[in-house]
């Protein structure tokens, strides 16, 4: 018998065997495998050549008959989600979940170090680069497709009673899809006060009941959940997409300007700041971009969230497999991190790229025995990979990744013992070689202070009472995650064994990040990512054994998946007026710093955090300044002058942020945002915007529909 075997008897020994001292904990039962994802059948390998086709004749089509967006829906999709296709259809057996994450992880993989050699060697050949993708993954699939045809010739096809009963969410599905997306394209405009619910009609709200019944339906008839579940996970964010065409989060604007850079300039040796320290993200988005000839990169950044929460998704329903004993109660963890996580939302930005690719590398870690040492070096030759990508993309995530790999090595969850160590020498290699890029994060002085490191950010010029509105959007997804905090505790205490204390030590884990750093303030959002899908997980666990008459499960199911939902649209769009970034704002930034004079400063007239900027290559060329960083903003008066307000503003920044120009940008978003987080009211800084329009000291550059670009002229300007 070999070693590995007797391990597996030894956690289902009985009282004699934990007597002498092999296992630790009661009832320690071998880890489950990716529970019921069906074999990727010929059949389904044929399905996803067919996918890898169609999206290559896309491209193909609008390449021929100069149809732009055709072309560009192509290569965009061959390059984040086809590309790895070809090359998982040579590997050897596996699970559908195991094929489509594997297939993802290498597509994203592949283009991340395309693009990152093109920019780093300074040969930036994204059409050649393109082909060579396109020519290899033809090859392989030319290699691959046969055999699985001759195969299905000779397949029976039978239909079975739950294909018969799934028909049924199937069409609920598809119904659901299509009223939401309807119904989001009718409605199409500028953020309102409300946030998306405000601006939907009532049939994004039928839409959006029917796809949790085709959910309920799945579940109840024993089908799988994964397609209903996955596309009202999707949903919210596929309907902001589509209502505001362009990125939910402001963020998204800075991570633009490095993607340019790096179409523009390259990657030198030096890094300019983090973002290019840790290019992964932009190197692969900049080739994307001008091999599919997107015009305006915020495209990209507006529908890549999309596909990331959809592949997030799959990484949990993977990671989740490992441990539990249904396909359905799998769905059902990935159901509960993916909606009550909404304290950190899914945007184009490596902390989200690079908190998938870690639970991707955890999947394929845990528990994994495969059948020969051939296919066990080919796991760590991928996880090697996944291993480097996160690396470059990503600052903490490695990190935070290590922390949990320790756990689960001690736990005997992982073997063999180095691999937190593989994982964690190239991180601290990248570190080391960039620590000039790192500033701010990483400090002595927060060595130890666990307290002040765990303190969320605080807005500094905070004069107001924050709206119910604010407050309810971050403390309803904080509530859920408390429940779900709870509902992990309580497994534990139900079943005392060792896998459930490695989750939720695994959980626990990421806190590790407070012993050393705030990470800009934002520590606790981080530790918080990385905790919750083993969090949910052990709240799938809490259930298990659990003996209740079926209609009351049907009926708390549906009950909590519209509870989930609710929650997830609301903590995403409820701040969705001061949070989404509108056009004509990232118009007049390219403005500014494509034609302002190297060292010149844009005055943000309020919050900064409301604003996308450095969205050009020239970011590193111009400042930015606003109230915020000036510690400006008017106490609050019965009496408020906007003319006498602007003045002093106007003093303070020639006083504190000399330039060789000024300008300044007033936004509805600013408004917005200064209005939800108690700076400033909106209609005070609607006065304001007008005492600017009359100033003599300032003249307008440019107006758009929410923002105005002026340029100080007057006295004192220059």
């Amino acid at each position: 018998m070999s070693t590995e075997s007797m391990e597996r008897l030894s956690d289902d020994a009985g009282p004699s065997a934990r007597r002498s001292g092999k296992v630790r904990y009661r009832d320690l039962r071998p880890l489950a495998a990716i529970t019921s994802s069906p074999p990727m059948t010929a059949t389904y390998r044929l399905i996803a050549a067919a996918y890898l086709v169609v999206v290559l004749l896309i491209a193909v089509i609008g390449e021929i008959f100069s149809i732009g967006d055709l072309r560009t829906t192509g290569v965009a999709l061959f390059l984040l989600t086809g590309w790895g296709i070809a090359p998982t259809l040579l590997v050897g057996s596996m699970s559908v979940s195991a094929f489509v994450l594997a297939s993802g992880a290498i597509s994203f993989s592949a283009t991340t170090v395309v693009g990152f050699a093109m920019a780093r060697t300074g040969m930036w050949h994204p059409g050649i680069a393109l082909l060579f993708a396109v020519v290899s993954a033809v090859a392989m699939l030319a290699f691959a497709v046969p055999a699985d045809l001759r195969s299905v010739r000779f397949m029976v096809i039978r239909t079975t009673t739950p294909f018969r009963t799934g028909v049924r969410w199937w069409v609920l599905t598809v119904l659901g899809c299509v009223l939401m997306v309807v119904d989001s394209f009718d409605h199409r405009g500028l953020p309102e006060e409300g946030g998306l619910l405000a601006r939907v009609g009532p049939l994004w709200f039928v839409g959006a009941a029917v796809l949790i019944a085709a959910v309920v339906l799945a579940w109840i008839t024993d089908a799988s959940p994964a397609l209903p579940l996955l596309t009202l996970i999707t949903a919210v964010i596929a309907a902001q997409a589509i209502l505001y065409g362009a990125p939910a989060v402001m963020s998204a604007g800075k991570h633009v300007g490095v993607l340019e850079y790096i179409r523009d300039n390259g990657l030198g040796a030096d890094s300019a700041d983090i973002y290019q320290a840790w290019p992964g993200l932009f190197a692969s988005g900049a080739w994307v971009t001008d091999a599919a000839g997107i015009a305006d990169p915020m495209t990209l950044a507006t529908w890549f969230p999309v596909a990331l929460t959809v592949y997030t998704a799959l990484a949990i329903r993977n990671l989740a497999g490992r441990f539990l004993q249904t396909a359905a109660q799998a769905w059902t963890a990935a159901a509960i991190a993916t909606l009550g996580a909404t304290v950190n939302i899914v945007y184009f930005s490596p902390q989200s790229v690079g908190y998938t690719l870690c639970l991707v590398i955890a999947a394929l870690l845990i528990g994994a025995r495969p059948d020969s040492a051939g296919r066990l070096w080919m796991r760590y030759g991928f996880v090697a990979v996944l291993t480097c990508v996160v690396t470059i993309t990503h600052q903490i995530s490695p990190y935070l990744m290590v922390a949990e790999l320790t756990v689960l090595v001690v736990f005997r969850l992982i073997r063999p013992w180095w691999i937190p160590l593989a994982v964690l020498v190239p991180a601290v290699g990248w570190a080391l070689l960039h620590k000039s890029s790192l500033g701010g994060f990483v400090s002595l002085d927060a060595i130890g202070q666990i307290f002040t490191n765990i303190a969320p950010p605080v807005h500094g010029g905070t004069t107001l009472p924050q709206p119910l509105v604010t407050r309810l959007a971050f403390d309803i997804p904080a509530a859920v995650l408390v429940v779900v905090g709870i509902l992990a505790i309580v497994a534990v205490l139900r079943k005392r064994d060792r896998t459930r204390f490695a989750l939720l030590l695994a959980g626990a884990s990421s806190g590790s990040l407070f012993a050393v750093t705030n990470y800009g303030s934002e520590g606790i959002f981080r530790v918080v990512l990385f905790a919750v899908p083993w969090l949910a997980i052990l709240a799938v666990m809490a259930f298990e054994g659990v003996r209740t008459d079926r209609a009351v499960m049907k009926v708390a199911v549906g009950l909590a998946l519209v509870g989930l939902f609710m929650v997830n649209t609301f903590g995403q769009t409820g701040l969705d007026w001061a949070r989404v970034v509108r056009p004509d704002s990232t118009t007049a930034i390219r403005e500014f710093e494509t034609t302002a004079k190297k060292g010149a400063v844009l005055l943000v007239v309020g919050t900064g955090n409301a604003t996308p900027g450095h969205v050009t290559a020239r970011y590193n060329d111009v400042q930015y300044a606003s109230r915020e960083s000036l510690n400006d903003y008017p106490l609050v008066t019965s009496a408020y002058d906007p003319v006498q307000d602007l003045a002093q503003l106007t003093t303070e920044l020639q006083t504190q942020v000399p330039g060789v120009q000024h300008w300044a940008l007033m936004s509805d978003s600013v408004g917005a945002w200064d209005d939800r987080y108690g700076m400033q009211t909106y209609a005070d800084y609607l006065r304001l915007e007008q005492a600017m329009a009359t100033s003599p000291s300032w003249t307008l550059v440019s107006s758009g529909v929410t923002t105005k670009l002026y340029r100080m002229t007057g006295v004192g300007g220059s």
